[in-house]
C-alpha cells in the first residue's frame, strides 16, 4: 500500500507526511482479512398480560332461607283431561271426506295382470288367455293387407318384433320360416308385425327369403290394442318400443296362449311344440 509500512508487530502503519501532519496522529490500519461480523440481538417486544380478578363466588343461601323453601308449599299444577274414547276413533264416511287431505284420496290403479317367467317386468293390460283377440287389419309386405276375420278358421301364431333386420329379429323370423312346414301342417299361418314400414318389411323378406307375412303398424294402433308398445329401458335411457312377444289364436279367433318378453334362443320351437299339440 502507498504512503504504508509494515511495523514489527506486522500491521502496516502510515509513513505518509501528509497522512500524519493532517491527522497529526499516526492512523492505525485494520488487518487484512474478511470483516468481522456484527451480531445483533433481535428485540423481543415484551407483553405485558393483565389478568381480570376473579369475581368472588355468590353468597350461599343462609340455612334458614333454605328451610323457608323447603317449608313452602308446592304450586298447583293443571292436567287437562284426556278426550272421551269415542272422539279418539277415527272418522268415516262424509266426516273422513272432510277431513282428509285431496292427495290421499288418489285412487291406485293396478295392473290386471304381471308377465309370468320370461317376461320379468312386462305388464300386460289388454290381451287375456281365453279372451277373443283383438281385431286387426294392416298392410303387408308386398302391398298385401292382411286381416283376423279373414284368418277365421285357421290357428294364427301372431308374433310381434322391434324391427326390421336385427339380431334378434332376424334370428327369430329364420326361426318361423324353417318351421313353416311343422306349423302348415298343424293348420297354423304365421303373421309377423312390427311398427316398420311396407318398405322395410319388402327389403327384410327378400334379404333372408322369409315365407310369411309381415304386417306393417306403424300408427302403432294394433301394438297398442295388443298391449305390446311400452315404455321401455336400455343404457339409462326411456323411449316406447315393442316389447317382443308371441300370440297363439286359436280357430275361433280366441287367444290360447301368449309369450311376453320372449326370449329369442329356443322360442320358436316352444311356439311349435304348442301349435301342434292344440
Amino acid at each position: 500500500m502507498r504512503g504504508t509500512a509494515p511495523c514489527s508487530s506486522g500491521i502496516p502503519q502510515v509513513t505518509s507526511p501528509r497522512a500524519q501532519g493532517v491527522l497529526g496522529v499516526e492512523p492505525r490500519l485494520r488487518a487484512p482479512g474478511p470483516p468481522t461480523p456484527r451480531l445483533c440481538r433481535p428485540r423481543i417486544p415484551t407483553t405485558t398480560i393483565r389478568h381480570r380478578p376473579t369475581p368472588p363466588p355468590p353468597n350461599p343461601p343462609s340455612p334458614v332461607a333454605l328451610m323457608a323453601f323447603v317449608a313452602a308449599p308446592a304450586a298447583s299444577v293443571t292436567v287437562p283431561r284426556p278426550a272421551a274414547a269415542s272422539a279418539l276413533v277415527a272418522p268415516s264416511g262424509a266426516a273422513a271426506a272432510a277431513t282428509t287431505p285431496r292427495r290421499a284420496r288418489l285412487p291406485v290403479v293396478a295392473p290386471t295382470r304381471v308377465a309370468a317367467a320370461g317376461g320379468a317386468g312386462i305388464v300386460r293390460m289388454a290381451v287375456a288367455v281365453g279372451a277373443p283377440a283383438p281385431p286387426f287389419t294392416l298392410p303387408t309386405d308386398g302391398a298385401g293387407e292382411v286381416s283376423l276375420a279373414d284368418l277365421r278358421g285357421k290357428k294364427v301364431v301372431l308374433y310381434f318384433y322391434p324391427r326390421d333386420d336385427t339380431p334378434g329379429c332376424t334370428i327369430e323370423a329364420q326361426g318361423f320360416r324353417d318351421a313353416a312346414d311343422r306349423l302348415a301342417a298343424a293348420g297354423a299361418v304365421v303373421v309377423g308385425v312390427s311398427g316398420d314400414s311396407v318398405e322395410s318389411h319388402d327389403a327384410f323378406k327378400a334379404k333372408y327369403g322369409l315365407n310369411f307375412a309381415l304386417a306393417s303398424d306403424e300408427a302403432k294402433t294394433m301394438l297398442e290394442a295388443y298391449g305390446v308398445w311400452q315404455l321401455r329401458q336400455k343404457f339409462g335411457k326411456e323411449f316406447m318400443g315393442v316389447v317382443r312377444s308371441t300370440f297363439v289364436i286359436d280357430a275361433e279367433g280366441v287367444v290360447a296362449r301368449e309369450w311376453l318378453g320372449v326370449t329369442v334362443d329356443g322360442h320358436v320351437e316352444e311356439v311349435v311344440s304348442f301349435v301342434e299339440s292344440m
